[in-house]
């Protein structure tokens, strides 16, 4: 398949400072993960720019559905008549991964959990959406036995 097009065939447009100056840095990331590199350029010619993270924002933040599953899982564990240390000890060992396009991530101790459960509880509080996606998540993994299917 051919991607370049006429205009990037431009002698005047191709050997712009622009350009010059973006295959400079194109050149420092590829030489510094050949192979990441190569990946996220197929993502980007699949995707296009919405598959990577605006670029001014330094440090992607935390996946909004993982702290959406979590407050789910709790709240099924409270049903379960499970306290809220219990769950947190349970959680921490076993590890609270999850990954976006953005930020993979791994939870494996009670404060960060408890942490990012207040901010979820904070969250289903203050926008709709947010809540009714939870209860979406606590209707689904009722059914199917949890987010990992215990």
């Amino acid at each position: 398949m051919k991607y370049l097009t006429k205009e990037d065939m431009n002698r005047e447009w191709s050997h712009s400072d622009d350009v010059l100056k973006m295959r400079r840095a194109f050149a420092l990331i590829m030489h510094e993960d050949p192979v990441a590199f190569e990946t996220c350029v197929r993502e980007f010619m699949e995707y296009g720019a919405d598959r990577f993270p605006y670029p001014g924002k330094s440090k992607p933040g935390t996946p909004e559905h993982a702290r959406k599953m979590l407050l789910a899982e709790y709240r099924l564990a409270q049903k379960r008549g499970i306290t809220k240390d219990e769950f947190l000890e349970s959680e921490a060992e076993r590890g609270v991964r999850g990954a976006d396009q953005y930020v993979a991530f791994r939870w494996n101790n009670a404060e960060t959990i408890r942490t990012q459960l207040r901010e979820a509880q904070k969250a289903a509080k203050e926008d709709k959406e947010f809540e009714e996606d939870v209860e979406f998540y606590v209707w689904a993994f009722d059914k199917m036995g949890g987010s990992r299917s215990r």
